[in-house]
């Protein structure tokens, strides 16, 4: 008979695509329930992204998430609970594991008092029926020691890294690939960039756009293209929509098609993050066989290996490497930061400009970044599934 695990994620925003593999292609003797996204209660999340730093706005998230995410009165309960990025509302009755990608998700990702806090994550991680903590980054793991300090090794048994994990796209959709918006075939010389990735300051885009705008005038023998997947801020929008080189898509595109649409028919995906815990969508480009030109923050450096997959940018320090609890939401002092903006520019325009140059550079990357996908590899389905089956199965003896 199979282990059931009921997933508890916060809801109100889709799951991850990592994560319904667990669904799709489970371990062995493991069921996984996933519920349903609650789309109509995206507008909590809209409340945190727009006034995340606002008292009011923490206390409103905070008390949804205690209503939505306790556990209900149920006469099948499952074996374990599997918390994604969150911890419970409430001491579930069942065993459960907790799935974090930063010290930060066991706040729930909202403000509060931060030694309040520790001492609760702390007498909830070391409880019984807690199972396990499984980061998804060494990165996580070790901010996650950062922050409990001496009491990390009360719970220190029970923490087991395991990577989230794709099928390899490159191999599953190579007969799909659609290229109705980006064209290989149009012109020899055209070098397609994609950015894709909702809350567009965060992830660079700003960015992005004049460092486009400059290659654009500066490459005589090449036409750069940039395609942009985002909810794109008006006043970014605006202020580029008529380029010759930029075209903005919403956000309203299936899984299925941003792989077969953007990712595999792009040359390069570029996102460079100020503030990114893992970047799922970076794993989403390398299973699909797409370089990856990025920062160098938290957990990237597990994700791309420099010059092997993909480059990483020069530029100054970033804030998740340097504080283990962000003080608060990202606000645009922070993301529109001088040194930052023009070193970033700078160093977008010089990296595609030299993987422009030497495009069996490009090539090796493509067929390097689909290697880890691989059986075996870190972020395989069969390396996920063999990790989950032993914290699953030793806590079932």
């Amino acid at each position: 008979m199979s282990i059931q695990v009921q997933v508890v994620y916060r809801n109100y925003i889709p799951l991850n695509s990592p994560y319904s593999s667990f669904w799709t292609n489970p371990p062995q003797g493991i069921s996984f329930h996933i519920p349903k996204q609650k789309k109509f209660l995206g507008k909590l999340f809209f409340l945190y992204q727009r006034f995340g730093n606002s008292f009011l706005v923490n206390r409103t998230v905070q008390i949804a998430q205690h209503f939505l995410f306790r556990e209900k009165p149920s006469k099948n309960l499952p074996d374990y609970y599997f918390y994604v990025g969150m911890q419970p509302a409430t001491l579930p009755s069942r065993p459960f594991f907790i799935d974090i990608e930063h010290s930060y998700a066991l706040m729930n990702f909202v403000k509060g008092n931060q030694e309040e806090a520790k001492k609760k994550i702390v007498a909830l991680l070391s409880h019984p029926l807690c199972a396990g903590v499984v980061p998804i980054s060494i990165a996580a793991a070790n901010s996650l020691k950062k922050f409990l300090g001496q009491d990390y090794a009360t719970i220190q048994k029970k923490v087991t890294v395991i990577y989230p994990a794709l099928p390899l796209y490159a191999e599953l959709y190579k007969d799909k690939i659609d290229h109705s918006i980006i064209n290989k075939n149009q012109e020899s010389n055209l070098f397609n960039i994609i950015f894709v990735g909702k809350d567009a300051y965060r992830k660079g885009l700003q960015a992005v756009l004049p460092a486009i705008d400059r290659l654009y005038h500066h490459l005589k023998h090449y036409h750069v293209r940039l395609y942009v997947v985002s909810d794109t801020p008006n006043e970014l929008h605006n202020n580029y929509r008529n380029h010759p080189a930029i075209r903005f898509f919403p956000c309203k595109y299936s899984a299925y098609d941003v792989i077969t649409k953007f990712f595999m028919p792009a040359d390069l995906f570029l996102m460079p993050t100020l503030a990114d815990t893992f970047g799922m969508v970076y794993l989403e480009a390398l299973a699909a066989g797409t370089p990856v030109l990025l920062t160098k923050q938290f957990a990237t450096p597990e994700i791309v290996e420099n010059e092997v997959s993909g480059l990483f940018l020069e530029h100054p320090p970033l804030s998740l490497d340097t504080q283990d609890i962000p003080k608060e939401r990202y606000g645009k002092d922070y993301l529109l930061q001088a040194n930052v903006q023009e070193a970033l520019v700078k160093e977008i325009v010089s990296k595609v400009d030299y993987l422009i140059k030497n495009p069996q550079r490009l090539k090796q990357y493509s067929k390097n970044a689909t290697c880890e996908f691989l059986p075996g590899g870190k972020f395989s389905i069969q390396t996920r599934n063999r990790k989950l089956q032993e914290i699953f199965k030793s806590n079932s003896l």
